[in-house]
């Protein structure tokens, strides 16, 4: 019932199984260490971009930024990647789209990397993300007012120049130059 062969450096296991024909079929069992098994799961670059979604330059950009690691290489050069880096690929886009940043997204990786929860410390990143974020509504807000106050004060219809031949706009503008250069 176990004839061994070997071929290709992955030894190969002939088991004769009868059909309900009562033809006698092999079937080939290349175990869970063959090549065979490994070069099927791997996911190339591209392969792995399309199944995330992104494009092969953003899954570059990320093994650069340390978010992602190839696992090894192909037999022709490519790098090769599990197929559960999908996940973590979703993982990353999705904490982006709820305002983290790449350093951010890279803590909360190695956290879970070293086989622990990153829950308590999202916890954290994402309140002071939060604080971020009220910190730029109210200077969004202060914006907001002082852009509504320059439109009612210039109207289009109404643009003399002054003495020195500058608009009224041209010369708020060059005052908020001087202020900002200033600080």
């Amino acid at each position: 019932m176990g004839d061994r062969r070997k071929g290709r450096g992955v030894e190969a296991r002939l088991s004769h199984d009868p059909s309900p024909s009562g033809c006698a079929g092999a079937l080939l069992d290349f175990g869970v260490h063959s090549r065979v098994y490994a070069g099927s799961m791997a996911y190339t670059v591209s392969r792995l971009a399309a199944d995330a979604g992104l494009s092969a330059d953003t899954i570059r950009f990320y093994e650069e930024a340390g978010l992602l690691r190839a696992n090894g290489r192909s037999s022709s050069g490519y790098r090769l990647f599990e197929p559960h880096q999908v996940d973590r690929l979703r993982f990353i886009k999705g904490a982006q789209a709820f305002g983290l940043r790449l350093r951010e997204i890279r803590e909360l990786l190695d956290i879970r990397d070293r086989g622990l929860c990153p829950c308590g410390h999202t916890a954290e990143l994402l309140r002071n993300r939060v604080s971020e974020v009220d910190t730029e509504l109210e200077g969004l807000t202060q914006l907001r007012r002082e852009l509504l106050s320059l439109a009612e004060r210039f109207p289009a219809d109404e643009c003399p120049p002054d003495s020195d031949g500058q608009w009224p706009c041209e010369q708020e503008f060059i005052q908020k130059g001087e202020e900002v250069s200033q600080s």
